[in-house]
């Protein structure tokens, strides 16, 4: 699955979540929506530190899971399941 799917696959988690029990902080679910939106735009310069950071820090940690997949993915193991997913 590339990034943007799974950016896409989690912002639409995200909204399911609040339709099911709705979040008291709607804010919160702006500010939310604000950032999936950056990252599936895949801007990453931006003039306000925090939105730079959080785009930093996402990516970063995309960029490692990568990595870590990547290993498993050479290693002899054929089926590894993640949260209950199949991954290989």
């Amino acid at each position: 699955m590339d990034l943007k799917k799974l950016i896409f696959k989690a912002k639409k988690s995200f909204n399911n979540e609040d339709k099911k029990e709705p979040f008291l902080d709607r804010y919160y679910v702006e500010e939310t929506n604000r950032m999936f939106d950056l990252l599936l735009e895949d801007i990453g310069d931006f003039p306000d530190a925090t939105d730079r950071a959080i785009y930093d820090i996402v990516k970063d940690l995309f960029r490692e899971f990568k990595k870590e997949f990547d290993k498993v993915k050479k290693s002899k193991r054929r089926k590894t399941k993640w949260d209950g997913e199949l991954l290989i």
